[in-house]
């Protein structure tokens, strides 16, 4: 899940499984503050082409309104996300991933990039047939 703001506005996508397996890409494009201070808003299911195809064609993007999402900050680092896809209520707490602590420096290596590491965390609930 990725989640941007900008003032009164969140613009979050989430990327998860149908049922039946296939991947879906959902799409909260304007969820606007409410007075509890949540973010709520239409919730998309979105199709198209692949970014790199040549030519790329926006006649092959759809974009169908399949429910609704909120997301309600407890802090700045955690939140609870509801989000209702074809009629199945979802409920998850999230969290921000942090890449590095707050303040750390970056050490810049030198390495080539195959001796480099980095990790990786896999979001809860994101199983195939998990919403």
């Amino acid at each position: 899940m990725n989640i941007n703001q900008q003032s009164n506005i969140v613009f979050a996508t989430l990327f998860t499984y149908a049922a039946d397996g296939s991947p879906q890409w959902l799409v909260l494009s304007e969820g606007r503050e409410q007075p509890d201070g949540s973010f709520s808003g239409t919730l998309y299911r979105t199709s198209g082409p692949a970014f790199g195809a040549n030519p790329w064609s926006p006649t092959g993007v759809t974009l169908a309104a399949v429910g609704t999402m909120r997301i309600a900050f407890t802090n700045a680092d955690n939140a609870t996300l509801t989000y209702t896809l074809d009629g199945v209520a979802v409920t998850k707490n999230i969290e921000r991933q942090r890449f590095a602590s707050p303040g750390a420096s970056i050490s810049r290596s030198r390495a080539p990039c195959s001796s480099r590491r980095s990790s990786t965390t896999t979001s809860r609930g994101a199983t195939p047939g998990t919403p």
